[in-house]
């Protein structure tokens, strides 16, 4: 079940289109990245998903509300942080949440201590918020996101400020959340290693537009596997891989088909064709890069341009 939906969004301002007919989706429970360059419009999509900016056309439904025609209904369900969070900067790290909370209705004290702890806030909660690092302003956002306990949590690069062991701790927090809890996680980055550790799925934006979505098969220890085959072999090649539930893609001018597998997978598929009297004429393993990946399509993007 797609528990996000963007669908065909789009933002004009003047005479700049600033987001494209973006349409992109994220099953319950998983983890999508949005990967792109300073002005590729990421922040602003995230603006329109939690209903800071008006889309100029389409929709976008969080658990089945339109935030067009059901605003409440869908923004209940969703906790955000986007680009650095604000607090009042006399009152404490605790007091900031217990303030937050009587706004939502839905935490109480043991709640809040919960979120402290689990952010490592615990020790500074009884400091004064203008003494807190970038580092710990950044977990005391994400602590507030995660307050009411929402279905969706929306992250505007929160990498931003955390040291190494706050990144780690982050990851290992935010998988917690999508693989035990269930919760569904868009986050933006320009981290291409986090998004490549941590997410299920990645799009990459640029000039607004969303350029690709693809599955991270890297989360899986996959490789990707190019079979050469025969010419003649081809067709009967792609028909019988298709049939047994792999997803191939064919190589331009060759004879060539590609997949990711797990590596202990890989003479099944060997042994299969060679019962069909199929022949493997060549076979090459690769574990390319997100960074490799994202390189490569910006610059096809910027070519197109």
């Amino acid at each position: 079940m797609d528990f996000l939906i963007i669908d065909q969004v789009s933002k004009r301002i003047g005479n700049k289109d600033i987001i494209k007919n973006v349409s992109l989706s994220v099953p319950k429970g998983k983890i999508f990245g949005l990967l792109g360059p300073n002005g590729a419009g990421k922040t602003t999509l995230i603006k329109i998903i939690v209903g800071m900016m008006k889309m100029s056309s389409g929709d976008v439904r969080i658990g089945g509300s339109s935030i067009r025609s059901e605003f409440k209904s869908a923004i209940k369900k969703t906790g955000a942080v986007i680009e650095n969070p604000s607090f009042y900067e006399e009152m404490t790290g605790y007091q900031n949440l217990k303030y937050i909370s009587a706004f939502r209705k839905s935490a109480d004290k043991a709640d809040i201590e919960r979120q402290l702890k689990a952010f490592g806030l615990s020790e500074s909660a009884n400091q004064r918020v203008k003494k807190y690092s970038l580092g710990m302003k950044q977990r005391l956002g994400l602590a507030v996101s995660l307050l009411h306990n929402p279905d969706l949590v929306i992250l505007d690069e929160p990498t931003n400020g955390l040291d190494p062991q706050g990144i780690i701790d982050l990851r290992r927090m935010l998988r917690e959340l999508a693989d035990k809890q269930g919760k569904t996680i868009f986050l933006s980055s320009h981290l291409l290693s986090e998004v490549e550790m941590l997410c299920d799925y990645y799009g990459i934006m640029n000039h607004g537009e969303l350029l690709e979505i693809k599955m991270n098969e890297r989360t899986n220890n996959n490789f990707r596997y190019t079979l050469s085959f025969d010419e003649l072999q081809m067709d009967q090649a792609m028909m019988l891989l298709t049939r047994e539930g792999y997803t191939v893609e064919k190589s331009k001018g060759a004879s060539e088909l590609s997949f990711f597998l797990p590596e202990e997978q890989i003479m099944r598929v060997i042994h299969m064709l060679k019962h069909h009297d199929i022949e493997v004429l060549k076979m090459k393993q690769e574990k390319r890069t997100l960074e490799e990946d994202f390189i490569e399509l910006l610059n096809a993007d910027m070519g197109a341009s």
